[in-house]
């Protein structure tokens, strides 16, 4: 990792926890990853100040191969989390999609080095994560057909979901949408050979999307005693994230949030002062979240309100009550 000038290594086991000095906080401070293994090459520099979850990739030295990897940068109270895991197919962050049947689609960072690329057979998909973190986020794509056709690099955007790009292909056109499904971002690349199928994808095309981060958000429990008013208990959500998302057809709320803590401050001294503490050592691999909960309604329904999707997930998290605290509370 790098601390102002200075360059330090940290060895680390699976599963290990580790403490890490930085020793000058007037430049800003990065990691740099790498497996033990000396066939894998160093990621590009991480950094610790942006709280939230980012892909990265780490390629072979001699092969054209890649490990998608992830790290989780998390504040908790005055300790920085900072958690590495690698993706996996039931948590991948970003997706290119191929459903074309004749033509292989090629991806890399924008201005990345092409040895970086990775190619994405028809009728498959492959995960895909960012080579530099410090530039653009964005993809740059190249199709080519398994005769002759081929059509050059576009760039294109995961967070763009309001784009829809078209292109033309043989007889038909290749339409290019991003999307969300659950915790992956994707890009589809799918073929449609006349107007009427266009038409009824565009139906599906999306109205309205508002989307709403928060690093923190904290509530306070304060006492309603008139004789002494004091704080009882103080909540804290890190890593809140609601997505409202329309069409024609429906309409999906989705709020996610990454960590959550509940802490007893009614007395000092307490041998556990966090009651409720979401515990990602514990969190199951295929999702980032502590709490995802998502809504869809089917809007066409206008009599009763018709809900085809309802979803309310929470990973396991660590509660630890006193005695004190309970009677305080029942007080």
């Amino acid at each position: 990792y790098q601390t102002g000038s200075q360059m330090l290594k940290l060895q680390m086991h699976p599963e290990e926890r580790a403490s890490i000095p930085f020793l000058d906080f007037s430049k800003e401070a990065a990691i740099h990853f790498k497996f033990q293994n000396e066939d894998w090459q160093w990621s590009d520099a991480i950094s610790i100040k942006d709280v939230g979850t980012t892909g990265f990739m780490i390629p072979h030295i001699r092969e054209k191969q890649f490990r998608f990897m992830k790290v989780e940068v998390r504040l908790d109270q005055s300790i920085l989390f900072i958690i590495f895991e690698e993706q996996s197919e039931r948590n991948y962050l970003h997706v290119i999609r191929n459903e074309l049947e004749d033509a292989d689609i090629y991806v890399k960072q924008e201005g990345d080095d092409p040895r970086f690329t990775v190619m994405v057979p028809a009728k498959s998909s492959s995960p895909f994560a960012w080579r530099y973190l410090s530039k653009p986020k964005r993809i740059q794509t190249e199709i080519r057909g398994r005769v002759s056709q081929v059509h050059a690099a576009d760039i294109l955007s995961f967070e763009d979901m309001n784009r829809v790009t078209e292109i033309r292909w043989g007889t038909g056109k290749i339409r290019v949408k991003a999307s969300i499904e659950d915790v992956t971002r994707v890009i589809r690349f799918k073929i449609h050979h006349n107007e009427r199928d266009m038409t009824t994808l565009h139906r599906a095309t999306i109205l309205k999307r508002i989307l709403v981060e928060f690093n923190e958000v904290s509530f306070s429990l304060i006492s309603r005693s008139k004789a002494k008013r004091f704080e009882l208990a103080f909540m804290c959500l890190n890593g809140v994230e609601t997505v409202f998302q329309e069409t024609e057809e429906t309409q999906v709320l989705q709020t996610c949030v990454r960590h959550f803590s509940l802490e007893n401050t009614s007395a000092a001294n307490l041998f556990y002062p966090v009651v409720i503490r979401s515990n990602p050592t514990r969190r199951g691999k295929f999702t980032p979240y502590a709490i995802n909960i998502c809504f869809e309604k089917n809007v066409r329904a206008k009599d009763i309100p018709r809900f085809t999707y309802l979803k309310f997930e929470v990973e396991p998290f660590d509660v630890r009550i006193e005695e004190q605290f309970i009677n305080v509370i029942g007080e």
